[in-house]
């Protein structure tokens, strides 16, 4: 079973984690990134719904993209999508 993971129900969609599994900064990541999905990666409105500035979700796509050491163009596309 995957540490953290999204179960779609007929009425919405509700986010799992296995508690000791997960760090915190894993599930705000997995949580970030499924509301980006979620919107159709319209930042404005996944920080919206995310309760966060999009400067805040700006720098933590950044973020992402620096961490996981993608080539320039994937950076571009993940932190200037929407």
């Amino acid at each position: 079973m995957e540490a953290v993971r999204i179960i779609d129900t007929q009425e919405s969609q509700v986010l799992v984690v296995q508690p000791g599994h997960a760090k915190l900064e894993e599930v705000e990541r997995f949580l970030i990134l499924a509301t980006l999905r979620r919107t159709r990666y319209n930042r404005t409105k996944s920080a919206r719904l995310l309760g966060i500035g999009i400067r805040t979700l700006q720098r933590k796509l950044k973020q992402y993209a620096e961490e996981h050491k993608l080539g320039e163009s994937e950076q571009q596309s993940l932190v200037c999508a929407g």
